[in-house]
């Protein structure tokens, strides 16, 4: 049986404690630490290019962010972090819904107003952002192509943000290093694979090329040879953040993850902040070398529930990582709070795209079958979003039932949700890092 919205609602506080928490914790500062905010698949949207009829509709239904409302979110989150004691912010890429250049410099407006405050920006590419072919103003029922972004374009659009401060840059990608405070690199990985993007295919997954990791291992290996403390800034994960997840996601781990994390971990990456599966996850991975140990600090999307953001302060050896959300927005939500309408709208829209999964191929559920299984799937993808998930003992009970069954398919789909739930550690919303 799937969760009520006033157990999910329930589940949802639990998460929303734990970032309280996290914010109290993070409000012990000091002048010697380092402090940081870090936003990732922010998807902004300039809605000049249209937000009603059929056309935009059915881009909706295949992906359900928060497009329309996605500036007045970002406006909300700028301002939190204006006022935070951040010092400068990473954004982990998917700046926009799909590498529109109208978007790109919409988005300069905003990263422009962070660095008139005196926080300097650090930005990589995600999937969405370079050459996409998905890049269509809407109406009525027609799609018509925009101006989208090359990388030498991207690359002078953020030039102010991450590319011109550049210490090193890989000539092999858009990767490169900058020292936002002395004695901190920042290794920019861009791990996207743009240019074989063609009509109606956009590449989700990522990979280094052979060159891309030579130039990283020389960074790391450059870094210690200076005394210089690493962090890693990159679009897609470096390992799993739940068992199974690049096997039931592909694409969503960087391509041959195994082999990338433990190498860039034995070079001397501990840190890496990651985003791209929208889920506000933390995951650390160690191998039997004990100076291989990494931890890929995941921020979900800033366009979808629960709306994020990473506040991250170094200091007495510690890394200490807290959640913020943006619970108020310029934008009509009725009478719900802006968390309630975020949950809402994600609901709705992963149990639509879910029973529509169900009703066709392999599975040829029924109706009532495809959107009871729907229900259970969102529950799991939501409560994998808002970080720190765990079941209740319904969801349990229901899980082990589709485990037990002698039917093939629920006992795959009973091992999906299994492995959804299952939180690896540390914990997600907040959470301490020994940086030694």
């Amino acid at each position: 049986m799937t969760l009520t919205r006033r157990q999910f609602m329930r589940v949802a506080a639990v998460s929303a404690a734990t970032v309280s928490l996290g914010l109290q914790l993070g409000c012990d500062d000091d002048s010697e630490s380092v402090k940081f905010a870090v936003l990732s698949d922010v998807h902004l949207y300039d809605a000049k290019l249209g937000t009603t009829g059929s056309a935009f509709e059915a881009y909706i239904a295949t992906d359900p962010k928060l497009l329309v409302e996605s500036e007045a979110i970002l406006t909300s989150a700028v301002e939190q972090i204006k006022n935070s004691s951040a010092q400068f912010v990473l954004m982990a890429g998917d700046m926009t819904k799909d590498g529109e250049l109208v978007c790109h410099e919409l988005m300069v407006s905003y990263l422009a107003e962070l660095k008139a405050a005196g926080k300097d920006v650090y930005v990589v590419p995600g999937n969405h952002d370079i050459l996409n072919p998905a890049a269509y103003s809407y109406s009525g029922d027609t799609e018509t192509h925009v101006a989208n972004v090359t990388p030498d374009e991207f690359e002078s659009i953020y030039w102010d943000y991450g590319y011109g401060a550049a210490l090193s840059r890989d000539p092999n990608s858009l990767s490169y290093v900058a020292e936002p405070v002395p004695g901190y690199w920042l290794l920019a990985m861009d791990s996207c694979i743009y240019e074989n993007n063609t009509a109606g295919n956009l590449i989700t997954a990522g990979e280094f090329s052979d060159a891309t990791m030579d130039w990283l291992k020389a960074r790391l290996a450059e870094a210690k040879e200076k005394g210089k403390t690493v962090l890693g800034l990159v679009h897609h994960a470096l390992t799993e953040h739940f068992n199974g997840q690049a096997t039931l996601f592909p694409g969503f781990v960087i391509n041959d993850w195994q082999s990338v994390s433990q190498t860039l971990a034995q070079e001397g990456l501990r840190f890496v902040f990651s985003g791209h599966f929208h889920a506000t996850d933390a995951t650390d991975r160690s191998w039997t070398d004990p100076e291989a140990l990494l931890h890929d600090i995941e921020t979900g999307s800033l366009a979808s529930y629960p709306c994020p953001w990473r506040h991250v302060r170094i200091g007495d050896g510690l890394m200490r990582v807290t959640t913020s959300r943006v619970t108020t927005v310029d934008y009509d939500n009725g009478a719900q709070t802006f968390q309630e309408y975020a949950l809402d709208y994600a609901q709705t829209g992963l149990v639509n795209m879910f029973t529509s999964m169900f009703l066709g191929s392999p599975y040829d559920m029924t109706q009532a079958q495809a959107e009871e299984y729907a229900s259970l799937f969102s529950d799991a993808m939501l409560a994998h979003y808002a970080g720190d998930e765990k079941p209740d003992e319904e969801t349990l009970q229901t899980i082990q039932a589709l485990l037990d069954s002698p039917d093939q398919m629920d006992n795959g789909l009973g091992q999906f949700l299994s492995t959804l739930w299952t939180d690896l550690v540390p914990t997600d919303n907040v959470l301490l890092v020994a940086m030694d």
